[in-house]
C-alpha cells in the first residue's frame, strides 16, 4: 500500500505519532531520573499507533482496550502473527505500570532498551499495517 491510498487524517496522525516518537526519544537520552519520562511516552505513541491500525484496517475495539489486547485484535487483520514485538511492548507495559502506579523508575539501561524496542516496533509495522515507513 503506498501513502496515496491513506486519508489525510491517517497521515496526519502517522506524523503526530512520530513527533511522539521524536520526543520519547529525546526524552530517553537525559539523565537519570529525567530519563523515566520516555516510558510514557514510548507507551502513548505505540497505544496511539495500535489505535489508529485498528481503525485503518476495519479491526472492532472496545471502550476500555487494554494496551495487550491490540495484538489479539490486529492478528486477524495482518499477516503472520499480528504486529511485532509483543513481548517487547509487553515489558514496556509493565515498566509504565510499574512507574505511573507504583513509582519505580526503571535503569538507564533499560530506558535504552525500551528505546531499541520502540523502534523496532515501529519499523516493523509501519510498513505491515500502511505500508510506509514512519
Amino acid at each position: 500500500m503506498s501513502d496515496n491510498n491513506l486519508s489525510k487524517d491517517t497521515i496526519q496522525r502517522l506524523a503526530f505519532i512520530k513527533y511522539l516518537l521524536n520526543v520519547a526519544v529525546g526524552q530517553s537520552r537525559q539523565p537519570e531520573p529525567l530519563a523515566a519520562a520516555a516510558i510514557l511516552t514510548f507507551h502513548d505513541s505505540i497505544e496511539f499507533f495500535l489505535q489508529l491500525a485498528c481503525e485503518h484496517l476495519n479491526a472492532p475495539t472496545k471502550t476500555n482496550t487494554s494496551f495487550m489486547e491490540y495484538w489479539e485484535i490486529l492478528k486477524p487483520k495482518i499477516s503472520g502473527d499480528g504486529p511485532t514485538q509483543k513481548e517487547a511492548m509487553k515489558r514496556l507495559n509493565k515498566s509504565r505500570v510499574s512507574l505511573k502506579h507504583h513509582g519505580i523508575l526503571p535503569t538507564k539501561l533499560d530506558v535504552e532498551a525500551y528505546r531499541a524496542s520502540v523502534r523496532n516496533f515501529f519499523e516493523d509495522n509501519t510498513s505491515l499495517v500502511f505500508g510506509v515507513e514512519l
